[in-house]
């Protein structure tokens, strides 16, 4: 008995020193790739959420090629310091090595020095994508239509007999395809759908930046890059609705390109949210299965 009260008192004690500590570090740090067609340079964009009532000063950014641990930081120097509102840091990537990150607060008490894996310190490291391995999906398997065929509202051109990426379905998938092949009556491809929130190019943060996709490369169909930067953008927590939204236009993507079961998948994590929609695109995935 008196084991089992030790040891429930250690455990409040550690919960209450992980509190305090809690609130003076940064959470849910991630890292990913940001990619500018144009010029073709990629940049790493590190993201956080700092602690509720947050007193601080500065932010300092870390980067290391080994996981960034509080013993390791005697040995570092911040690439950055950013004012105490700061939830981002963007840096151009200058070589191929694939790095670790931390962010630490400044405050009034000084530099706050306590580095948490996966709350204020990256746990997997990153790097710029230049081998055919690194892409999401290789190029040369896909489907793609010439960009002088395509149109803002297309029926585009599927090449059935390609042999097609064979990828599981998941068990949710089945259960649902079983489900919407009694009622499956839908012979043409559907034109693309865009939400209305994403028609122009509006917003901040994570609608700025799903817009853009919608009105850039997903309009113009050029599924394959649509696709990665769907992707690049899932890989980064974002809200409920928007991540719905995207998995949606994913959906499409992949349904365009007859990658049928990857587009399953994706439309079902959409339906919750957009059910009549996804059905007829369910419905347009599932004629087009084998």
């Amino acid at each position: 008995m008196k084991r089992i009260i030790f040891y429930l008192c250690l455990i409040f004690t550690l919960f209450g020193v992980f509190a305090q500590t809690n609130s003076k570090t940064c959470t849910n740090i991630a890292a990913t790739i940001l990619k500018n067609d144009i010029n073709n340079e990629q940049a790493f964009l590190i993201k956080w959420e700092l602690p509720k009532n947050s007193s601080a000063k500065y932010l300092y950014i870390y980067k290391d090629t080994k996981q960034i641990l509080s013993s390791s930081l005697k040995n570092l120097k911040p690439i950055a310091k950013l004012k105490g509102n700061a939830t981002q840091y963007i840096e151009k990537i200058t070589d191929s090595s694939s790095y670790y990150f931390a962010v630490l607060i400044e405050n009034n008490e000084g530099l706050q020095n306590l580095i948490i894996p996966s709350l204020n310190a990256t746990i997997k490291a990153i790097s710029q994508i230049t081998k055919k391995n690194d892409l999401i999906t290789s190029q040369e398997k896909r489907i793609t239509q010439p960009k002088e065929n395509r149109s803002h509202v297309p029926l585009p051109y599927l090449n059935i007999e390609t042999e097609q990426e064979k990828l599981p379905l998941s068990e949710e998938a089945k259960i649902i395809a079983q489900t919407y092949r009694r009622y499956n009556k839908q012979k043409k491809s559907l034109p693309l759908y865009i939400f209305p929130d994403d028609k122009k190019i509006n917003g901040t943060g994570e609608q700025f930046l799903l817009s853009q996709i919608v009105n850039g490369v997903f309009i113009a169909n050029d599924w394959h890059v649509a696709e990665t930067k769907l992707k690049e953008f899932l890989n980064i927590n974002r809200s409920v609705e928007i991540t719905r939204r995207a998995h949606f236009y994913l959906g499409q993507v992949l349904y365009y390109q007859g990658y049928y079961r990857e587009a399953l998948n994706s439309l079902i994590i959409a339906e919750d949210a957009f059910p009549a929609k996804t059905k007829q695109w369910i419905q347009a995935v599932l004629e087009k299965m084998p």
